[in-house]
């Protein structure tokens, strides 16, 4: 009786692992098929409310870009972007750009600025002066926050049941490494 219990288990549990193997390959699939893009972790950052006019041109930096090659897919030209480099060199080497970091061009009351992600607290702006010509500095990043709370009761195990609570993988992984000297969350759960 206990050995065929067991054999029930193990064989719940293979099932169970196909599954999130199953699920896990779907989601790279319909990753990939979407956009070569990639997405930050810092949706929480955007205000909740955005301007639908002078809505920027973003792209975000793929493996093997060039600064200039992000300006010209921006809509600039290679004289322009030329122009651009130039300017930020004395502020910010445009050679040190990241992949997944963020270009954006906005056109505004007839003013082009362009605006490349630094980090989390800085960034480059660039934008045409007076006479035509570019000048650039770096600026400290605006950010916005968002407060949202999440409860639920771990009954099944503690990822299944952050998710079920709308609690992101990431955050959940974080929750554990902070409280991981005080609960052990392979025995003290159950």
């Amino acid at each position: 009786m206990v050995k065929r219990r067991h054999i029930q288990y193990a064989g719940m549990l293979f099932a169970g692992v196909l599954l999130l193997f199953v699920l896990a390959i779907t989601s790279i699939q319909g990753n990939a098929s979407r956009n070569d893009t990639p997405v930050l972790y810092e949706e929480w950052l955007k205000p909740l409310v955005e301007q639908k006019e002078n809505q920027p041109e973003q792209l975000f930096v793929r493996p093997g870009d060039t600064a200039g090659r992000v300006l010209i897919r921006l809509g600039f030209s290679s004289a322009e972007v030329a122009h651009l480099i130039q300017a930020a060199k004395g502020v910010y080497s445009l050679k040190n750009i990241h992949v997944g970091h963020q270009f954006k061009r906005i056109q505004q009351h007839g003013e082009t600025k362009v605006i490349y992600t630094i980090d989390a607290k800085r960034e480059l702006v660039l934008r045409k002066g007076e006479q035509g010509v570019w000048q650039a500095d770096i600026q400290p990043r605006v950010l916005f926050s968002r407060i949202a709370m999440v409860e639920g009761r771990i009954q099944d195990s503690l990822f299944y049941d952050a998710s079920k609570a709308g609690l992101e993988d990431a955050l959940t992984m974080k929750s554990v490494d902070i409280s991981a000297w005080d609960i052990d969350f392979v025995r003290d759960l159950r």
